[in-house]
């Protein structure tokens, strides 16, 4: 074999060995570059994941927010018809009829009489509303106890107080009308809303 063989030997080796360096060095760098594009998806489908979850816990709970300040307003508006029913009850009662009124004086007096039977009268007093003392007057001539009439007043749309050395006892228009909404709140708004 001659140099010039020899030395074609070596370029052809040299030649067949850069192409299988090539061939190795593409190989790596193709599972490099799949390696990192898997690495890359997982990291990206992890992103993505996150924020989609992040973005559903924003979503409802913005979604809760407006819920719940629809049922706020819906209660708001729900509380302000009752106030005016409340209101407009409340106007009626104001403007009773006198024999009305005087009837249910006359059962709430027999309702004290009842509370008050062992009491000796000169320790009860009864309060009336202003501008309805005569009516309690008619109502009390009436009764068998001689209750005693305070001299004073109450600022109140109707009814009375009664006052004893044990207890006092709110009878006025106001206070029966609140004892019987809070009774009945539930029923009313029931009937109302649903």
């Amino acid at each position: 074999m001659a140099l010039k063989d020899i030395i074609e030997e070596i370029e052809k080796e040299k030649e067949e060995k850069i192409k299988e360096i090539q061939l190795q060095k593409e190989k790596e760098i193709l599972e490099l570059k799949e390696r990192y594009e898997k690495e890359w998806q997982a990291k990206r489908e992890e992103i993505l994941n996150l924020f989609k979850e992040n973005l559903k816990k924003k979503l409802l709970s913005a979604k809760e927010e407006l819920k719940r300040k629809r049922e706020l307003a819906v209660l708001k508006e729900k509380r302000k018809f009752l106030k005016k029913v409340e209101e407009r009850a409340l106007e009626k009662i104001k403007n009773l009829k006198k024999e009305v009124e005087k009837e249910i004086l006359s059962q709430l007096i027999k309702f004290v009489e009842k509370e008050t039977e062992r009491m000796p009268v000169d320790e009860i007093e009864i309060v009336p509303a202003c501008g309805k003392e005569g009516l309690i007057k008619e109502v009390l001539t009436g009764e068998r106890k001689p209750y005693r009439l305070s001299s004073g007043c109450l600022k109140s749309i109707g009814g009375f107080v009664l006052k004893t050395k044990a207890f006092d006892l709110d009878l006025t228009f106001e206070t029966i009308f609140e004892r019987a909404r809070e009774e009945t709140e539930k029923e009313i708004a029931k009937i109302l809303f649903e």
